[in-house]
């Protein structure tokens, strides 16, 4: 009687830690699937920054490309006043220069 006594009670404490060890290994399973949704989250924030900021850098040169454009065209614009100034003023010489009548 004492060794059924002695059995069942054996029985029933590796029943516990076999019930323990379940839990623990859910727990543990839970964890990793909790870890693995929060490396996939930063991931996908690493990857979306990554897009905004390639995205900001296009935008800033295309902003500083259309910057050189608009001074080109300054420039154009200015050695063309420039350019027309100089035929006013050799065309005045001209004139200056001719004989009275």
């Amino acid at each position: 009687r004492r060794a059924e006594a002695e059995e069942k009670r054996r029985q029933r404490e590796a029943a516990e830690e076999a019930k323990r060890l379940a839990r623990e290994q859910k727990a543990l399973e839970r964890a990793a699937a909790a870890d693995a949704k929060a490396a996939a989250a930063e991931e996908r924030r690493r990857v979306k920054e990554e897009r905004r900021a390639e995205r900001e850098k296009e935008e800033a040169k295309s902003v500083e490309q259309r910057r050189e454009e608009k001074k080109a065209r300054e420039e154009e614009r200015v050695n063309s006043l420039l350019e027309q100034g100089k035929k006013v003023w050799a065309a005045s010489r001209e004139v200056e220069d001719l004989p009275d009548k």
